[in-house]
């Protein structure tokens, strides 16, 4: 992720810190907010929040936690792209004692699929003033229109 997002070159080993000398003392981002998760477990991070955790200690970047879920979601993955962008809509809001004014926030998320969920967290991050919002994940698949789709993609 550094890589792409940040255009850094690539590590010289695992787990150590991508090259960006360019950019050592004037970080792109303020903040990395981790996609909150709708259905959270007591004391297991989510996948984005162990992802922002990992790019915040690699960039020296703070993770900062001001969004929530507005109210009770059904998992994105179970629904159609019209039922994701329903879901999503108005599902976030960040915390009234969230500071974004003026900051450059890098929002991570594991998956994104149709971008209702990014979509749904960035405004809400807009609307508490963040100036700017890129969202980022480690996968991303395109759901095809049901005319492109082959034969055992339409079975599923």
């Amino acid at each position: 992720m550094a890589v792409r997002i940040w255009g850094a070159a690539p590590a010289p080993g695992p787990g150590m810190r991508p090259k960006n000398e360019l950019l050592l003392d004037m970080p792109l981002y303020h903040c990395i907010v981790p996609v909150p998760p709708h259905q959270p477990m007591p004391g297991v991070p989510g996948l984005p929040m162990l992802l922002a955790r990992r790019l915040g200690i690699l960039w020296k970047i703070p993770v900062e936690t001001p969004l929530y879920v507005v109210r009770g979601t059904q998992a994105q993955k179970e629904l159609d792209r019209a039922g994701r962008m329903q879901n999503a809509r108005k599902a976030y809001a960040c915390r009234t004692d969230a500071d974004l004014g003026g900051k450059r926030v890098l929002l991570v998320d594991d998956i994104i699929t149709t971008g209702a969920t990014v979509s749904a967290c960035a405004l809400a991050l807009l609307k508490a003033g963040a100036v700017d919002v890129t969202a980022a994940a480690i996968a991303a698949d395109e759901e095809l229109p049901k005319e492109k789709r082959t034969s055992t993609e339409n079975e599923k």
